[in-house]
């Protein structure tokens, strides 16, 4: 019952946040958001943390200006998300362009191979699946549950409004299959943090990152073309969304490499893309993430976020 009336006051909530202009909710949310960090101050430090291990050549001004900076982005970025239960096709058409090479226009045309879209949390990641289902096709996309049931079948619902279908992380991989059997594109969220048992550790600026097994392993066993996605804001309600071919069939041929270095090889070709997309706009990443959290076996890498646990 709780999480019954939960559900209904945010549900409630968003739909009443949708007659203020956007402008307003914006500058509301980053107010609602300083006052958190205030509050919780914990999460500052991880972004600070985080921010060291991305630009260690920078001071802290400079990361605290980013700070400043990446506040005001995701405070964007949750007021995109409260138009996700509202998106028409005509919307997504007028503040939505699609920015991709000949090359990866041609094979989305031709759909000769499976196609795997890996995407990150930067910009408004949310609106992505939506927006490719408008502007190319529908996809399946991976999601972790909420916790609260109703919330979790009402935001789905929005999500799979335009098209788009949901596919529950846990017990995913029979599901992607399907979908990419019945001709689908998938889409993974891949830049978080996973627990050892279902990682891959890659570089990631640096230091080893537990990452995803499944888009490697999917991919392999597909032999799929891999997408690197996102969505980045360029003006108030304006977005581009672009799709990066990334080159694996080197891999996927190769006679001398076993399957574990396959993975590992492609999550990391992957990763060091979307780290110069984080260069590119570092406001837009998720800094709040313990990203690093998960070490590998015997690594003798120090915690970074919490050193009395070494």
């Amino acid at each position: 019952m709780i999480d019954f009336i939960l559900a209904k006051a945010l549900i409630g909530l968003i739909v009443g946040l949708r007659c203020l202009p956007y402008g307003m909710k914006t500058r509301l949310f980053a107010l609602i958001l300083r006052c958190f960090l205030f509050l919780v101050p914990k999460y500052k430090e991880i972004a600070f943390i985080n921010m060291r291990q991305v630009f260690p050549e920078k001071d802290a001004s400079w990361h605290q200006a980013l700070l400043s900076r990446h506040i005001d982005s995701l405070a964007a970025i949750f007021t995109d998300f409260t138009y996700l239960p509202f998106l028409t096709p005509e919307w997504i058409r007028s503040h939505v362009s699609l920015e991709v090479s000949e090359e990866v226009a041609e094979l989305l045309r031709k759909r000769s191979r499976p196609i795997l879209v890996a995407a990150g949390h930067l910009g408004s990641f949310e609106l992505m699946p939506a927006s490719g289902s408008v502007l190319f096709e529908p996809l399946a996309f991976i999601v972790r549950p909420f916790k609260n049931q109703h919330l979790d079948r009402w935001w789905n619902a929005a999500r799979g409004k335009l098209g788009s279908q949901v596919i529950p992380r846990k017990g995913a991989v029979k599901a992607i299959l399907k979908k990419i059997a019945e001709g689908m594109p998938v889409a993974f969220l891949f830049d978080q943090n996973v627990v050892r048992n279902n990682a891959v550790f890659v570089d990631f600026f640096g230091r080893p990152a537990a990452t995803t097994a499944a888009l490697g392993t999917i991919s392999l066993k597909t032999e799929a073309h891999i997408l690197l996605a996102s969505l980045r804001t360029v003006g108030t309600q304006q977005y581009v969304l672009s799709a990066q071919l990334i080159e694996v069939d080197d891999i996927y041929q190769s006679a001398s490499m076993e399957q574990a270095g396959k993975i590992h090889l492609i999550t990391q070709r992957v990763t060091r893309q979307f780290e110069q997309d984080v260069l590119s706009t570092p406001e837009a990443w998720l800094w709040f993430h313990r990203r690093w959290k998960t070490r590998p076996e015997d690594s003798g890498l120090a915690h970074m976020y919490d050193p009395q646990k070494d």
